[in-house]
């Protein structure tokens, strides 16, 4: 590996630093579209159940933890932008596919789709339950 000198191996350039920021800033966005598409399965923790809220106590803590992480999420987006803004770099907010770059090995970041988004036997359910639910 040469370096330049004046710098430190293994470091990344200003440049560069900026190019991973950009790359992340559509992984946050990826992270919020995907805690507040869980929500939506849950059902929306300020609703009530007929109404499009969550059916039982563990969906509705299911769906205000996927809202806390959304909401989290936004936050990581909101001061990506104002680094990139402040750097004078374009601040797109389109949602990332995948991730991959000189340092991160492509990782595909695609949504589930069909049955895959959503349990299909009681078992398979487990996943979401809470460790006291019933399995009956």
């Amino acid at each position: 590996m040469t370096t330049t000198p004046g710098t430190v191996p293994g470091t990344f350039s200003r440049e560069q630093a900026l190019d991973e920021l950009e790359l992340l800033i559509g992984v946050e966005h990826a992270l919020v579209v995907e805690h507040l598409t869980l929500q939506c399965v849950f059902g929306h923790d300020d609703l009530p159940a007929e109404e499009g809220g969550p059916a039982t106590p563990e969906g509705q803590v299911a769906a205000e933890a996927a809202s806390n992480l959304a909401m989290s999420e936004m936050f990581h987006l909101k001061n990506l932008g104002v680094a990139l803004a402040k750097a004078a770099r374009p601040v797109l907010l389109g949602r990332a596919t995948s991730i991959s770059s000189p340092s991160v090995a492509e990782i595909p970041l695609d949504p589930p789709g069909g049955a895959d988004a959503r349990p299909t036997t009681a078992s398979s359910s487990s996943w979401w339950r809470s460790p006291t639910a019933s399995t009956a």
